[in-house]
């Protein structure tokens, strides 16, 4: 009876959920769009709960006053899980214009959350103890993995940007490797990819993370809306299946599907993974990935990778070859398994000019083909 006063006196039963308008409007996406939604809120209610009965326990003993405690609980709940109001919202959206807050709409939540990040950063944070840091950051590691750290999308693109390698793929490829030659840590290595959830098969790390809180594409710039509108019009145009349009603009009613369905279906009808266990189709309906279907698209990832590095080392090879045929050179060659007619065909491409070069690429039925082009 006491925790259901708290929860009463803290009015949390009656907090606004991500689902909202976040305070900018009071568009409603549809009955069964926002009962798609119903597993999100439900788990977002029991969050909030949680942390307020948390709260007011920690205050009672800590010597504060019954309304002391449900003041104390109530700032701690706004901290922790925010509001979704207007008043709570950063000043880049409020002072943003209306572009800012159609551009930033879904970035409000990580940017509530590196608020509080900011407390518990190391030798910034002064309300913290060395202590409370270090089990945040414990546990912020254990959720989202090494690869969702704060602003890591932004690392990978200054080194990208420096190398031409990218960070986060060799990284990820060289923790697999460690866990081919040590499979006793095998276990650690896949925290470090998908977080803790994947001793369960859950790969919770991207939903958890902020990796992404700052946005590195033209596109994310556009805002959910214009985002939504072009990836159904493009999809449509593209023929792709009905559930992926479903998806771009209600994911919860797609993930549904989905589980239903029982399998995910990509470009060109193919499928990309089947939910064949109660338990899958349980994680795709609650809008998770498996790390079987992480793991599937970080290997072709890395393959494609893989390829490109390999192709880019052989034309270096080549080069170093032509322009100084030493035996050394050769030997380098012959390791890599390049043949002489490979060489040879590059060191007639390098006489021709950038036409001659391209219509020596063509075969003789894309030559008969594209005719009208060569005689233009």
């Amino acid at each position: 009876m006491e925790d259901l006063r708290v929860l009463r006196d803290t009015n949390v039963l009656n907090d606004i959920g991500l689902d909202s308008g976040a305070g900018y409007g009071k568009f409603s996406a549809g009955k069964w769009a926002n009962r798609s939604m119903i597993l999100f809120k439900a788990s977002e209610g029991i969050v909030r709960r949680g942390t307020v009965l948390a709260a007011f326990d920690a205050a009672k003993a800590r010597g504060m006053s019954y309304d002391e405690a449900i003041k104390y609980a109530k700032e701690v709940n706004r901290k922790a899980n925010f509001e979704y109001g207007v008043q709570d919202a950063p000043n880049i959206f409020r002072r943003g214009s209306i572009f800012a807050q159609l551009m930033l709409q879904f970035k409000k939540y990580p940017i509530k959350q590196l608020e509080v990040m900011k407390d518990m950063t190391p030798f910034l944070g002064k309300t913290t103890s060395k202590k409370q840091k270090a089990v945040f950051w414990g546990t912020y590691f254990a959720m989202a993995g090494l690869f969702q750290m704060p602003f890591a999308n932004l690392i990978g693109l200054a080194v990208l940007g420096f190398t031409g390698d990218d960070p986060e793929k060799e990284a990820k490829k060289y923790i697999m490797q460690f866990a081919n030659e040590h499979p006793d840590l095998k276990w650690l290595c896949r925290i470090a990819l998908y977080g803790i959830g994947s001793a369960v098969d859950v790969d919770v790390s991207s939903r958890v993370g902020l990796g992404d809180a700052v946005p590195d594409r033209v596109a994310s710039l556009a805002g959910p809306t214009a985002s939504t509108v072009w990836n159904v019009a493009k999809g449509l145009y593209a023929g792709d299946a009905w559930e992926r349009n479903v998806r771009s603009f209600s994911p919860g009613l797609g993930n549904l599907i989905l589980a239903a369905e029982g399998r995910s279906i990509g470009k060109r009808g193919r499928t990309n993974a089947e939910y064949t266990s109660t338990y899958q189709r349980l994680l795709r309906g609650m809008g998770f990935n498996s790390t079987e279907e992480s793991d599937a698209w970080l290997i072709q990832f890395i393959l494609s990778n893989e390829r490109n590095k390999k192709q880019s080392k052989e034309q270096e090879l080549i080069d170093e070859f032509l322009a100084n045929e030493t035996a050394e050179n050769a030997a380098k060659l012959k390791e890599a398994g390049i043949s002489k007619k490979r060489v040879q065909e590059e060191r007639k491409k390098k006489k021709l000019d950038a036409r001659k070069r391209m219509e020596s690429g063509l075969s003789k039925k894309e030559q008969k083909e594209y005719q009208y082009l060569l005689n233009w």
